[in-house]
């Protein structure tokens, strides 16, 4: 859950209680890591997991019944998944469920500032109550502290072209801690409503939205026309600084631009950098929603999220 405290702070502004509840350690098989969180509301709403079955089940059981007290609270228990839970998994989970309060608002909204500006972390004191944080360095090494981590640096991709698959690959990149700059030379095609994740950017020549790419951009190109699909990897090897050059298509359409950057004096170190077709190699379908799984999967492989 990427707006941990963007989420409580809302919930404490219309003076409800809410709880969090975090994976702070784990040992063995578990179904997710430290840092996975779920926020639940008073009135039963939640966003965000732990991992699912009884841990999962019982934490929000045991959160609501704490919402239910109406006072500042935390609770923290070790669950052995297999003897506990009767879960597969052989690892234990520590969780700890905190109830923020509407006059907690204050030191909420502080850390509510340092998430919208990217990942950050805390040091933390477990009291009776409640949690004490403090903003800290990233690279923070506290063992007797709890040191947790918030927010996100959202990856930037720079998709071009908005087609089938291209709105495909809107639907599955709108989840996931990405910042989606989206180019097409056909204002028509993009759809009316799109993700809060993605910026649209119309241009009859996309190529030159490049100028403007950070050097760590993973570049997806996709578009309708294969001049266009040329003018823009032709222009992301000269510039020769992005993490991922990626272009869908086959390898005889590879092998034909190969042909043509050689002739424009591109060298064979700058020509390396493409990388076509995208997506894993084991799924075939040309399916646009098969595809747009198998790019995003592929992804997946390269960037942590």
């Amino acid at each position: 859950m990427s707006k941990v405290w963007q989420h409580i702070s809302e919930a404490l502004k219309a003076n409800k209680n809410c709880a969090l509840i975090s994976v702070i350690k784990v040992s063995g098989s578990t179904p997710r890591e430290v840092g996975a969180r779920i926020i639940l509301d008073d009135a039963g709403r939640f966003g965000g997991s732990i991992g699912g079955g009884n841990l999962e089940n019982s934490s929000i059981q045991q959160a609501q019944k704490m919402l239910s007290l109406n006072t500042q609270n935390i609770h923290t228990e070790k669950h052995l998944l297999g003897p506990d839970m009767g879960q597969c998994c052989g690892g234990a989970v520590t969780t700890m469920i905190e109830i923020f309060t509407p006059q907690q608002l204050p030191e909420i909204e502080i850390l509510t500032t340092a998430e919208t500006n990217g990942k950050f972390t805390t040091i933390g004191d477990i009291g009776t109550h409640h949690v004490t944080r403090k903003i800290a360095p990233h690279d923070t090494n506290q063992t007797q502290k709890l040191v947790e981590t918030f927010g996100q640096n959202p990856t930037p991709i720079y998709l071009f072209g908005a087609g089938h698959v291209g709105k495909a690959l809107m639907l599955h990149l709108a989840s996931l801690p990405f910042q989606v700059t989206w180019i097409d030379s056909r204002k028509s095609e993009f759809p009316k409503a799109t993700p809060s994740n993605f910026t649209l950017i119309h241009l009859n020549q996309p190529h030159k939205a490049l100028a403007q790419a950070p050097d760590n951009a993973q570049l997806l190109i996709l578009t309708h026309n294969h001049d266009l699909d040329f003018d823009i990897v032709q222009t992301a090897l000269q510039m020769n600084r992005f993490a991922y050059i990626g272009m869908i298509g086959s390898k005889t359409k590879r092998a034909r631009f190969i042909s043509k950057f050689k002739k424009q004096g591109l060298t064979q170190q700058q020509i390396n950098q493409l990388i076509c077709p995208i997506g894993l190699p084991n799924i075939k379908s040309k399916n646009p929603k098969a595809i747009a799984v198998s790019v995003v999967a592929e992804l997946l492989t390269r960037v942590e999220i």
